[in-house]
């Protein structure tokens, strides 16, 4: 009986550790994806930054499916529109830092939550990057 629960007790360690192993693994994912943002959109290089900034529009098919497509006029400016909204925040900014890593399956969509803290003398502007998982490639949705 003894051996029955301590089985029990180590795979439900098992268990806990590999979910919160996980959980680490996508929080230092999500930064890496908002780092990389944050360098294509200094240099402004949108036609990059698009392939990590999800598509979101009127096209259901597309909407958290797909990345925006450069041929697009209207889908260019998407994209140009979020790097310059992120690169004021950088450039007012004399440093930044993460907080409140969250996630959570939402629609069955696996979305990921970072706050970035950009910090300007005594100032501090708190965003929250909203990201997905789509194929095991996390992209950038919206930031509030």
């Amino acid at each position: 009986m003894k051996r029955g629960k301590s089985i029990y007790l180590f795979s439900l360690l098992y268990l806990l550790l590999s979910v919160s192993s996980h959980a680490q693994n996508d929080e230092i994912s999500v930064k890496k994806l908002v780092e990389n943002i944050f360098d294509k959109c200094r240099a402004e290089n949108f036609q990059s930054a698009r392939e990590f900034i999800v598509y979101t529009g009127k096209d259901n098919k597309r909407n958290l499916r797909d990345k925006y497509n450069f041929r697009d006029k209207s889908e260019e400016n998407q994209v140009k529109r979020m790097c310059k909204k992120i690169y004021a925040l950088i450039e007012i900014s004399d440093e930044y830092s993460f907080s409140d890593y969250n996630h959570e399956i939402k629609d069955g969509t696996e979305w990921h939550y970072i706050t970035v803290h950009f910090l300007s003398g005594g100032q501090e502007l708190k965003n929250t990057f909203k990201i997905i998982k789509l194929e095991n490639n996390y992209l950038l949705a919206d930031i509030d």
